[in-house]
């Protein structure tokens, strides 16, 4: 499988599952169709299956949206007691599939080196940027926009790279119950033409990020992040990008 696919897009839940996958790769990093190789990917999916996600995030989404604004907390504003309900979320992952903190772009460079093959499918985890509502693509790849219409390069806004739980949630911010992603990026970082600037960004780095995207680094507020299914249901539209890409390659 790995070897014959260029690339995986997703959104929303599929892009959790993409990641999932990746992360569990690195657990085995075997060849795809040995036996030892395929129980411990299923049995990592599984576990990951099985993780209870939901519990953390809606009692954090509860007690920040509901009981903060009614027990008295010391400050006068909902969230006093968690920095971001995502948070759980994210820690929850993690805990299903501990690979998941690995950075996106990083991963794919550790699973080549862990498995000795020349190629490994690139992810492509699709967002919507909420105040425009153009794509706004996580991969290890340049999301240049004269080849992806329309799309804003997540690594290059950030200027870092970002964890695959991480990445998968801004693809995955399900309405109410997720919380929007608040991207805080460098001076100059918002600009639609920023993909240019991924050459001078290590691609070995983990940024430290909470589930709002706010970077150790943090300048300015620059925007915010949705599920990708607001803009494209299927990951699809990526999908024709990629394949006129492609195209012009070969």
């Amino acid at each position: 499988f790995a070897r014959h696919t260029f690339a995986m897009t997703g959104v929303s839940g599929g892009s959790v599952g993409l990641a999932v996958y990746r992360a569990c790769r690195l657990q085995q990093p075997g060849a795809i169709g040995e036996a030892a190789t395929e129980q411990g990917l299923k049995d990592c999916v599984n576990r990951f299956g099985s993780a209870d996600l939901l519990a953390p995030l809606v009692g954090a989404w509860f007690f920040e949206d509901a009981v903060a604004r009614w027990l008295p907390q010391g400050c006068d504003h909902a969230g006093c007691g968690f920095l971001s309900r995502g948070l759980w979320f994210e820690g929850a992952m993690h805990g299903a599939v501990p690979e998941m903190e690995q950075g996106l772009v990083a991963s794919r460079a550790s699973l080549l080196a862990r498995t000795g093959t020349v190629h490994q499918p690139y992810l492509f985890l699709n967002s919507t940027w909420v105040e425009s509502g153009e794509r706004a693509i996580a991969s290890e790849m340049m999301i240049d926009w004269h080849w992806f219409p329309g799309a804003r390069d997540q690594l290059a806004v950030l200027g870092s790279n970002i964890t695959l739980t991480t990445a998968s949630h801004n693809s995955a911010r399900f309405p109410f119950t997720n919380a929007l992603g608040a991207v805080f990026a460098p001076a100059g970082h918002c600009a639609p033409d920023v993909f240019e600037r991924r050459g001078t960004m290590s691609k070995s780095t983990n940024t430290n990020t909470n589930s709002d995207n706010h970077t150790e680094t943090k300048a300015k507020a620059c925007g915010h992040l949705a599920d990708g299914g607001y803009f494209d249901n299927s990951g699809g539209h990526t999908t024709a990008d990629l394949l006129r890409l492609l195209d012009r390659c070969l």
